[in-house]
């Protein structure tokens, strides 16, 4: 990875139907620190292309949810 001057990498697991499918990957080439911020933005982001990739119906899932107070 260095020989291709990235400094900094951070990866989420692509999760479909339960199963792993993949990594989403962030690249940086100055070496800079993801914050814990970052790091949960990334694994945000990974949980829903598995999401969408699966195919699942979120309906059922989120007409359960308790609404926040």
């Amino acid at each position: 990875l260095a020989r291709e001057g990235v400094g900094a990498l951070a990866a989420a697991p692509l999760r479909t139907r339960g199963r792993a499918a993949g990594s989403l990957v962030l690249a940086d080439r100055t070496g800079r620190r993801y914050t814990d911020h970052d790091l949960r933005l990334l694994a945000v982001f990974a949980d829903q292309i598995g999401l969408t990739w699966g195919g699942e119906d979120l309906a059922p899932k989120l007409s359960t949810r308790r609404p926040r107070r």
